[in-house]
């Protein structure tokens, strides 16, 4: 190694060696901050993974409850509701039942074999889609429409949808011809 005196050197070749470990340093904090952004990234990317892997086991749980409950020897085609009045009592029965007792409900239509309410109002994301899910499970032969949500502040929806049933039409008697 070779010993270097300060007092021979020249301003030129004093400011080029502080030049140059003034860049070896801002390399180094580059690359420090570099290693530093794509840890954090690495950290951000376990977390989400985590995430969705919860996620993906409680949908998994869900399906697994469900199908532990399902039994397909006792399970029967939904059946169409005998009367508008009756399908009433069991919309507002099931949104009283859900915590959407709040909720606005209109009658839309009504025909010879189907009637529709409209049900609007305000609740939690995930509320809601209890309350869908119910409708999915009920005995009856029913459909949503016209599902409207918009978004609000901390997980609320501010919500409106048509859910349509279909009624009983009783046969027409049949008569006999005598000859």
């Amino acid at each position: 190694m070779t010993r270097v005196d300060f007092e021979e050197l020249t301003k030129k070749q004093i400011a080029l060696a502080f030049l140059l470990v003034v860049l070896i340093m801002s390399a180094q904090i580059m690359f420090i901050r570099h290693i530093r952004n794509v840890r954090a990234n690495i950290e951000a990317a376990a977390q989400e993974n985590q995430l969705t892997e919860r996620v993906f086991r409680a949908k998994t749980d869900a399906v697994s409850r469900y199908k532990t409950g399902f039994n397909i020897d006792n399970a029967t085609a939904p059946s169409e509701v005998e009367s508008a009045t009756r399908f009433y009592s069991i919309l507002i029965n099931v949104l009283t039942t859900t915590g959407f007792e709040d909720a606005s409900v209109i009658k839309v239509a009504e025909g010879k074999d189907s009637v529709s309410f409209k049900v609007s109002g305000e609740a939690g994301y995930f509320s809601l889609l209890e309350l869908l899910s119910s409708f999915r499970q009920s005995s009856y032969l029913t459909r949503i429409l016209n599902l409207d949500l918009t978004g609000q502040t901390d997980g609320y929806v501010g919500y409106s949808f048509t859910i349509e049933c279909k009624i009983s039409v009783p046969e027409p008697l049949k008569t006999e011809k005598k000859n």
